[in-house]
């Protein structure tokens, strides 16, 4: 029996092979494109399951309130893993991984500079699953100065000798490695390259319990497996008692809270937390899932469309096969065959497209997947139920209402009546384009977006700039010697010092502000510069002045603040001769007193993806004695040369730093550099959504192209009739127009709100964002209108181009 449907399937396939053809290429490249975003999706929903206990593992995140501000970072303090074990019996174990850049690396005489690089606890292994190359988890971690390789970096220093037993030293100090694991997987939300073991008897900060420390935060991630049957949140609910122990006591000196939240470890690749590794975000998957559906039901929609259409070409054969005893089920059956025979071999060809365009959708999405990944785990089972959903889709209208035909109805006349599906085709017609239209216009919304942040002021001159940073503070001591060095080339334009430079780094500070009468606790952001910094980055004083290095009282009391700190501090009038106390965690309640001498404009001295908060400027320096070494003393020199230089002034820093400092390899980038490819997942995902709307947009024109064919091809008749009666080929077109550009303008009617609010929702997740205007739609829903006019008019073109006495003679 199913032989016997399968043989009348593919005989009437070949039959009506334009049909046939339109319908595989529409669902293969809907299946196609679904296959490349179940791939997607899958893979973001598996970050960190690779290790074994990740159910029991927690990120520790937190939440800091100081002067009515609350930031949750995902870092946190050193003490907290620790105590957390301490007072909690669920906590199993805990790991900190404190994150390390621009290290110094060396093998024999070889030098690299890395990041990515973590220091870590001994527990490591003990919470986390890697597989070893050489070596074992048991131990590896346990003697001081220790470290684990990746693979990657184990070939890159050694090639292929195992490096265990040997040394290497790390920011002059030498460390012994004592395994090599395969590297951290794409789907992994820290991707490090080296581990190194925390030293407790050099590195006190890490495990002392002291509450002051609980305000010290670095970029340290904090880790707890928590034991079996337990739960995270029994910590959580019970930790009045930890805080009041550890948090208030610092706390209280700066007017400062906390609280701690946790976040599942497969969860956190979806979790955006400011300082987290780099997320996504669920909202994406979802409109990633929502796409792959929209191109299984516009093929769908093509194959019903036309299904419906030729229904009058099928109807004898209905008739016939009722009359000789077919019941309705086996009808169904049959024509349910054939678009799940469709859907079939659609897959296979479907799968050969992926295989074909999976470099270029690897390079896109930033992935590493392969052919093997469909066959891996449950992927083939969704992509195979996806198969047989659009089959079934694809066919159950038809199949009902083909079924349905009565024969005696059919068998009196060579024509039945075509409403019902006739409405259908319409109503399928309008859904269709109307999901091409969301879709280009979101698209272009997303791309006015990403150009939108790539154009926008930051509020200082980040072009033809280098930064140069100098991490030991032996060589900062003598920054002054490397920039007179550095000024002596006519190339240079000029430079400045400072401790940080924009998106690079800076330090959030526990203060006391002038409000009214009293002093009130905030928080606000630090840099420490020179008197040229302002001039060269281009920074505009909005109000007083500038630091002068002349006025021996700027060095040590003098401030300027921006715009975001004189609005939070309510300094809206008069912010000029405001104070600001430095309030350390100590008995002096006094601190260091600053005062404001200007107010700048607002400046973004982290990412796009932050909004600008409250920050001062400090005249740093040898001179700015009441400060801390480690902060008075500058870390970055900024260098501004001439345009078109970057190849010859690089060449000449990099000999200059060199020179400076023999035995550190220069580390030198552009002044835009930690704004570079901030946007970069938006960017790919935008490009990648582009490519799909486009898919769509094609599948629908394809689908209106048979559509239209057949249609003009049943009104043969009529064109004949009105030619005949003296109707122009113009007079005719717009008959045609009429029907299906009503049907596209219909659908642009219906996306444009729901474009709206999807993009309005969409841009609320960034901080600067565009307006959301028609614009968008009313170029999608044109585009939508070219496509159905191109596709109209040479059919219709053709047919009233025709000699009418061959049309009328034919029917």
């Amino acid at each position: 029996m199913i032989k016997n449907y399968l043989i009348s399937a593919w005989r009437n396939m070949m039959r009506s092979k334009l049909y046939t053809l339109i319908n595989i290429f529409c669902l293969s490249v809907g299946i196609t494109g679904a296959v490349l975003i179940v791939l997607y999706i899958n893979h973001e929903l598996s970050y960190d399951t690779h290790h074994q206990k990740h159910e029991r593992i927690f990120r520790l995140d937190g939440k800091y309130t100081i002067g009515g501000q609350l930031n949750h970072l995902a870092i946190t303090p050193f003490p907290l893993g620790p105590a957390l074990k301490l007072e909690f019996s669920q906590v199993e174990e805990y790991v900190r991984i404190f994150i390390q850049e621009n290290l110094l690396i060396r093998i024999d005489d070889k030098e690299f500079l890395e990041d990515d690089f973590a220091m870590v606890d001994t527990t490591y292994f003990d919470v986390f699953t890697h597989r070893f190359i050489h070596g074992q988890a048991h131990g590896a971690l346990t003697e001081p100065n220790t470290a684990v390789l990746t693979a990657s970096l184990s070939n890159k220093y050694f090639g292929d000798l195992n490096p265990v037993g040997y040394t290497f030293n790390v920011n002059q100090r030498n460390y012994q490695i004592t395994g090599v694991i395969e590297d951290f997987p794409d789907n992994s939300h820290l991707k490090l390259q080296c581990l190194l073991t925390i030293n407790q008897s050099e590195h006190q900060q890490f495990y002392s319990l002291a509450p002051e420390m609980f305000w010290a935060i670095n970029q340290n991630y904090t880790y707890v497996l928590m034991n079996e049957g337990t739960s995270i949140d029994s910590v959580l609910e019970n930790m009045e008692a930890f805080n009041d122990k550890y948090i208030a006591p610092g706390g209280s000196q700066i007017g400062g809270s906390a609280e701690f939240a946790a976040n599942p470890l497969r969860k956190l690749h979806l979790t955006s937390v400011m300082y987290a590794p780099k997320t996504n975000n669920r909202s994406t998957l979802l409109i990633f899932s929502m796409v792959a559906m929209f191109l299984i039901i516009i093929a769908a929609v093509n194959y019903t469309n036309l299904a419906t259409a030729r229904s009058s070409k099928r109807a004898r054969e209905i008739a016939m096969r009722k009359v000789t005893g077919a019941t309705r089920s086996q009808l169904i059956f049959q024509f349910l065959s054939e678009s799940l025979l469709l859907s079939s071999i659609s897959l296979v060809l479907s799968l050969l497209l992926v295989e074909i365009l999976l470099p270029g959708f690897n390079s896109l999405a930033d992935k590493s997947f392969s052919l093997r990944n469909i066959f891996a785990g449950n992927i083939i089972w969704q992509i195979i139920g996806l198969t047989v959903l659009t089959g079934f889709l694809s066919g159950i209208y038809p199949s009902f209402f083909l079924s349905n035909l009565k024969p005696v109805n059919i068998l009196k006349s060579a024509t039945f009546s075509k409403t019902s599906s006739g409405f259908l085709r319409k109503a399928l017609v309008i859904f269709q384009f109307g999901i091409s239209i969301i879709l280009v216009a979101g698209t272009l919304t997303v791309r006015n977006q990403l150009r939108f942040l790539q154009e926008k002021p930051l509020g200082f001159n980040p072009e033809n700039s280098y930064v140069i940073t100098i991490p030991d503070m032996e060589h900062r001591m003598q920054i002054e010697t490397l920039e007179n060095m550095i000024s002596q080339n006519p190339n240079i334009i000029g430079t400045a010092k400072s401790l940080y430079v924009p998106a690079m780094g800076h330090n959030m500070n526990a203060v006391k502000v002038q409000s009214e009468n009293e002093m009130v606790d905030a928080l606000i952001g630090t840099n420490f510069v020179d008197s040229e910094f302002l001039d060269l980055m281009e920074i505009t004083i909005k109000e007083g002045r500038g630091f002068d290095k002349e006025l021996r009282g700027d060095i040590n009391h003098a401030i300027l603040i921006n715009e975001a700190a004189a609005r939070q501090f309510g300094w809206h009038e008069e912010p000029i001769g405001k104070t600001i106390n430095w309030q350390y965690i100590s008995s002096d309640e006094s601190g260091i007193r600053l005062t404001v001498v200007g107010v700048m404009k607002d400046f973004n001295f982290q990412s796009l993806k932050n909004p600008v908060e409250p920050i001062m400027l400090i005249l740093g320096g040898q001179a700015a004695d009441q400060f801390s070494e480690n902060l008075r003393t500058f870390r970055h020199i900024t260098v501004r040369y001439n345009a078109r230089k970057d190849a010859e002034v690089m060449a000449f820093l990099e000999e200059t730093v060199r020179a400076f400092d023999p035995v550190r390899m220069p580390n030198i980038v552009p002044l835009s550099h930690g704004f570079s490819d901030q946007f970069g997942t938006e960017e790919r995902q935008g490009t990648i959504f582009a490519i799909f709307a486009l898919v769509c947009i094609i599948i629908s024109f394809l689908g209106l192209f048979g559509l239209a064919s057949f249609l003009t091809e049943q009104r043969k008749k009529e064109v004949g009739i009105r030619k005949v009666l003296g109707s122009s080929g113009y007079s005719i077109l717009i008959l045609f127009y009429r029907e299906f550009l009503t049907l596209v303008l219909i659908a642009a009617v219906v996306a444009g709100p729901v474009v709206w609010f999807l993009m309005e929702k969409w841009l609320q997740d960034f901080v600067y964002h565009i307006s959301m205007n028609v614009l968008p739609i009313v170029l999608a829903s044109t585009l939508a209108v070219a496509v159905a006019v191109i596709t109209v008019s040479y059919h219709t073109l053709i047919s009233s181009r025709q000699n009418p006495v061959d049309a009328i003679r034919a029917e």
